[in-house]
């Protein structure tokens, strides 16, 4: 496969992901929020922010998967329908994405804490979650708020008028917020979890027959199987798109090379791959909650009756 060939095979991967993803993805998330919902799942600590999760990736999907893949595909620029349009679009376009990112942080960050003081974790209620969400909102939309002033509409193109420098700086903060900062995240509280399990590992089999004991313990291992399912789906579909996205970024060169096309192949790729990361988490939430399996089951019944 020539570099031409791989520019078409990229292209086209990418123009007929678009179908079976938005509609996997939306569907996905609109089940998780309505299971998620049901009365039973409020035993789950993390339920605040996977429900703003799955509202947060409907966004993705409605706003700019379908953006992205009507301009990639049919060359419909959304953007340039009208001046709010295009400011609106690029802001979302930073601010979604480092939202579901941050908020997969979120996640490991309550779990590192709830293992760490299980006692004091107990005794919280979810209140923090919101305050937390409402905190990451507002630093997200100050940090992206330039954009809505810099994009503007001239004839048929919509434009980022900021200064180069600026404009460098914008990417790199999203990719701080969106890849850098999560990964460190993730390795470190992932890997204090695993620490401390670790160490507790000799009590654990001292109570384990107890009945209440092994409840508890099951409710836990459920709770850290979804977060390393979800740490593990982030860092697998994210890595290669903020990489090459960075490369891009960075890259002083002649962008007219077949090395440098060959990049930007590999990144339309990578981009669309990423949007795995926000249609799977109804998947993973099969596969790793019971809980989640059984109020679905309950959901579908109810509908179907």
């Amino acid at each position: 496969m020539n570099s031409t060939d791989f520019q078409n095979f990229a292209n086209d991967m990418a123009h007929y992901s678009g179908y079976p993803l938005i509609i996997i993805g939306v569907l996905g998330n609109i089940l998780c929020i309505f299971v998620l919902f049901r009365p039973k799942m409020k035993e789950s600590n993390i339920r605040i922010y996977l429900i703003g999760l799955s509202f947060n990736d409907i966004g993705v999907f409605v706003i700019l998967m379908i953006d992205k893949w009507l301009r990639h595909s049919y060359g419909i620029q959304l953007r340039l329908k009208s001046l709010f349009a295009c400011k609106l679009l690029p802001f979302l376009d930073k601010f979604v994405l480092e939202t579901s990112s941050l908020i997969v942080l979120l996640i490991s960050i309550e779990r590192m804490v709830a293992i760490i003081f299980p006692i004091r974790y107990h005794n919280l209620k979810c209140k923090h979650q919101r305050v937390a969400l409402c905190i990451l909102f507002f630093i997200l939309v100050a940090f992206n708020s330039p954009i809505l002033y810099f994009y503007s509409l001239n004839h048929s193109k919509c434009y980022d008028s900021a200064p180069q420098n600026y404009i460098k700086i914008k990417y790199i903060i999203f990719y701080i917020f969106y890849w850098i900062l999560p990964v460190i995240g993730l390795l470190i509280t992932n890997g204090i979890i695993l620490y401390c399990l670790r160490k507790r590992a000799g009590s654990v089999n001292i109570k384990a027959k107890q009945q209440t004991f092994l409840k508890l313990k099951q409710k836990v291992k459920e709770g850290l199987y979804l977060l390393f399912m979800i740490s593990i789906l982030f860092l697998l579909c994210t890595s290669p798109f903020a990489i090459c996205g960075i490369v891009i970024t960075t890259y002083k060169g002649d962008r007219n090379t077949t090395y440098a096309k060959n990049v930007i192949a590999v990144y339309v790729l990578a981009h669309f791959f990423s949007y795995f990361n926000n249609a799977l988490n109804f998947a993973v939430y099969m596969l790793a909650s019971s809980n989640f399996r059984q109020e679905l089951k309950a959901f579908l019944r109810i509908k179907t009756k």
